[in-house]
């Protein structure tokens, strides 16, 4: 069941968005002129430097007695001391010059990047909303209710499930999530869901950073909301996690844990999960994935647990293991040697796959290893979250 909006609504939630669009305007403007003063920072440093090694050479060449001493005048000497003079001062000068620069450039480029990525980040977000607002008059999601998660959102009146826009802190750009307000009471934030192939999830560090895909107005999709929005979420107060899969017998069962949170980017996204709660119902408990799982070797648990490992993607290789997890398994995670759970390797039709499928010949689907074991596929999978005191 979804809540309509009419084009009042709409409005308003482009409006939030607006100055930020400026912004990103206002951040590609900037980002040309910072890439133009750029070159032209690293053409005068290569005038100075042939400069400094042409003025060396001819101190170099002062220094160097005459090669007759004796035939020097009192006028030559001073002429080539003032020379001299003249000639260190001014690579001095130069020296100096070319350390600003070098500072300025160095500083030019950090504010580049740091643009580029505010842009990348705005426009995923700008597409994400003009996906779902696109084309009637009236739409039934988003709803124009904004909230810092989904539990915020149910208290303000988003009662029905269905698409709503999160708001992180003031000032920040507001972005689509699903809220599931009908499980258990509702409030749950989803922050993945994993349907198809349809969208490749072995993306980069700053893609898993700021987020892709696009929210469903009916739940389903593909989509990842972003470490930084996962972080900023769970790092204001507890949360509990609970990860749904289906397998292609359409079986569905679920796991629970009481602790969930995200790192920041410095901690490269630390993931900290513990209080594993089975199913209430038998036949839907699927164990606990993020604890580890014996796949018929001693030291299997040790190094497939999750709790207290980095983020991998395969530009950025934190995990555990010798080689690359992420290029081997083919999408981000929170991986050790590798893993016993990867909610975002590819999905395998029909469940069952074998290692010449792969690219690598490892066992890369998307998996569960306490429900799935190895070499078979999830059909589906999601992970949303709740605050621990809801529904206070």
């Amino acid at each position: 069941m979804t809540t309509k909006m009419h084009v009042s609504g709409l409005f308003l939630i482009l409006h939030l968005l607006w100055s930020n669009r400026i912004f990103a305007e206002t951040s590609c403007h900037t980002a040309k002129a910072q890439e133009a003063f750029e070159h032209d920072t690293k053409v005068r440093l290569s005038h100075l430097t042939a400069n400094i090694k042409k003025i060396r050479k001819d101190l170099d060449k002062l220094r160097q007695p005459a090669s007759d001493p004796e035939s020097r005048t009192a006028d030559e000497l001073r002429e080539r001391n003032i020379d001299y003079q003249q000639l260190s001062e001014k690579a001095e000068q130069i020296t100096s010059l070319v350390k600003d620069n070098g500072a300025i450039t160095a500083e030019v480029m950090r504010g580049h990047g740091q643009a580029i990525e505010q842009i990348h980040l705005l426009r995923n977000r700008m597409n994400s909303i003009v996906s779902l607002c696109r084309g009637n008059s009236t739409v039934e999601c988003p709803s124009e209710i904004i909230g810092k998660d989904c539990a915020d959102i149910l208290r303000k009146g988003g009662t029905y499930s269905g698409v709503y826009f999160l708001q992180e802190k003031p000032g920040s750009v507001p972005f689509p999530v699903y809220c599931d307000q009908e499980d258990d009471g509702g409030g749950w934030t989803y922050v993945h869901s994993h349907v198809d192939n349809v969208l490749d999830f072995n993306r980069s560090w700053l893609s898993y950073k700021n987020g892709f895909g696009e929210v469903n107005c009916n739940g389903g999709g593909n989509f990842w909301i972003g470490n930084e929005a996962i972080h900023a979420i769970t790092s204001a107060r507890r949360y509990h996690l609970q990860v749904d899969v289906t397998d292609w017998s359409d079986n569905t069962g679920y796991a629970r844990y009481t602790t969930f949170e995200v790192g920041p980017e410095d901690s490269e996204y630390q993931l900290h999960v513990t209080g594993y709660v089975p199913a209430a119902e038998p036949d839907m408990r699927i164990g606990d994935g993020f604890f580890g799982h014996n796949f018929g070797h001693v030291d299997d648990i040790m190094y497939t647990s999750h709790d207290g490992m980095n983020f991998s993607t395969f530009d950025r290789d934190n995990d555990m293991y010798q080689y690359d997890c992420a290029h081997q398994d083919g999408g981000g995670w929170w991986f050790n040697r590798c893993s016993a759970v990867n909610l975002n390797g590819r999905i395998y039709n029909n469940g069952f796959y074998r290692a010449t499928d792969t690219l690598y010949g490892f066992d890369n689907a998307m998996i569960w290893g306490p429900w799935t074991g190895l070499w078979y596929s999830l059909k589906t999978s999601s992970m949303k979250i709740r605050p621990a005191t809801f529904p206070d």
